[in-house]
């Protein structure tokens, strides 16, 4: 048994180890490789305090509505699907109101969700 211990193979995992800064210990607990991802509570005030007052106006109401709907989540647990769905919710509840380069008939938020680009589509041709 000692013979299997000296192997080539076990010396170079325990050096891959040691450069990891990993314990044979650690592998063994099972404890995560990273630090748990902050809650939605805990992070959107580090990102508020971090950008302009200008862009809190703009993106604070939003950010308080997601606290409202998962301020206990972590950041790493919604998926695409339920981020989808709170901006249908939020957009249902209150319409967007239209934006100055936008045509008449998008007035309410009706265009909203990328069903209106000002940008002409790529397959109308150059006019």
């Amino acid at each position: 048994m000692s013979q299997s211990n000296t192997r080539p193979e076990l010396e170079a995992a325990r050096l891959l180890l040691q450069r990891l800064g990993i314990s044979p210990a650690d592998l063994v607990t099972g404890q995560p490789a990273r630090p748990l991802a902050p809650t939605f509570a805990e992070y959107v005030p580090v990102v508020a305090g971090a950008v302009s007052a200008a862009s809190r106006r703009a993106y604070g109401s939003y950010w308080d509505r997601v606290v409202l709907a998962w301020g206990k989540r972590r950041l790493d647990t919604v998926r695409a699907s339920e981020i989808e769905q709170l901006r249908a919710q939020v957009q249902a509840v209150r319409p967007i109101p239209r934006r100055r380069n936008e045509p008449p008939w998008c007035s309410g938020g009706r265009c909203q969700g990328g069903l209106y680009s000002p940008i002409p589509d790529a397959s109308e041709g150059r006019r």
